[in-house]
């Protein structure tokens, strides 16, 4: 019995060491501070039509987000999205893990633009670093929009400044609402 509880506890910490960001932090990390640019996102509710194409006529779009306190040396930004209410697969990232290179160096805000849900092809400064986790019944690449059904489930995104050597330099979490 002991045997399996260190076992269980070994496995339980090295589970939560993976939901954390491995980057080392840069001299000059900071508080990242977001908030919704489009006002149809309240962080309450998710839009109506900004959801996966099972339950909408179209995949849809992840919200604009105005970024600010941005350290000087941050050349890009990272969007973890993650369903916080579904199984694992579907946390830290789970719907899909997109990077956003910022314009021009040194900006200390941005508003990242929206950009589509369950594709492969994304405007220009966006990329995907992971797909999101699929289902039999999906497809599609990139960022999956909220897609629980309409179960009441909390979706966030996690955005992650980085500077050129791969260093984190900010870090702040925003909830996208319920669906």
């Amino acid at each position: 019995m002991l045997k399996h509880f260190r076992l269980l506890s070994l496995l339980f910490c090295l589970a939560l060491t993976a939901c954390v960001t491995t980057a080392p932090k840069s001299a000059n990390y900071s508080q990242l501070q977001a908030s919704f640019a489009d006002s149809a996102w309240n962080g309450a509710t998710i839009p109506s039509g900004e959801v996966c194409n099972k339950f909408n006529s179209r995949p849809g779009n992840a919200p604009s987000i105005k970024v600010s306190n941005i350290p000087n040396t941050t050349v890009r930004l990272e969007l973890k999205f993650s369903d916080e209410t579904a199984r694992a697969a579907f946390r830290n990232g789970g719907h899909g893990i997109i990077s956003y290179t910022l314009p021009t160096a040194g900006m200390s805000e941005v508003v990242i633009p929206s950009f589509p849900g369950q594709v492969s092809n994304l405007p220009p400064n966006f990329q995907i670093v992971r797909n999101f986790t699929s289902e039999a019944w999906d497809s599609g690449t990139g960022y999956l929009p909220p897609c629980s059904g309409g179960k009441g489930n909390l979706y966030t995104v996690v955005i992650s400044g980085f500077d050129a050597q791969g260093s984190l330099t900010g870090e702040v979490k925003l909830k996208m609402g319920r669906y």
